[in-house]
């Protein structure tokens, strides 16, 4: 019979949780106007967290229309020391745009879901 160290048993268990597909929790922190470094404006960050494999993505949109461009800072997904993953985006928006009184939603697809989250936010529902 062979005997296996706890360090061992350990980092096998953790492989075999990073091969099981995870999906993401979404999160969306509301505007700032706290100015974020090279940002200016309304700042909106959306955070995906605990997925695997790789591949989620993150997109904007203004009363269900797509957003896209300047204002929108992809990041890199980041592998945690579990195996998961998190990845963030920023939407910068001109003040007026932000208090227009529109809604902007973060969705997050990943193919541990079957269907995208999505979590949204206004300018009446955050107080600036």
């Amino acid at each position: 019979m062979m005997a296996f160290s706890t360090s061992t048993i350990a980092a096998l268990v953790l492989t075999l949780q990073a091969r099981s597909p995870s999906p993401p929790s979404l999160e969306l922190m509301g505007a700032t106007q706290l100015p974020l470094p090279g940002l200016e404006g309304p700042t909106l960050v959306c955070l995906a967290e605990g997925f695997h494999p790789a591949g989620a993505a993150l997109s904007w949109s203004e009363d269900g229309a797509s957003v896209r461009g300047e204002e929108v800072q992809a990041g890199v997904a980041q592998r945690q020391p579990d195996g998961r993953y998190t990845l963030s985006s920023v939407l910068t928006l001109p003040s007026t745009r932000w208090h227009s009184g529109h809604t902007f939603t973060c969705h997050v697809s990943h193919s541990a879901l079957s269907s995208p989250l999505s979590k949204s936010v206004s300018s009446q529902l955050c107080s600036l």
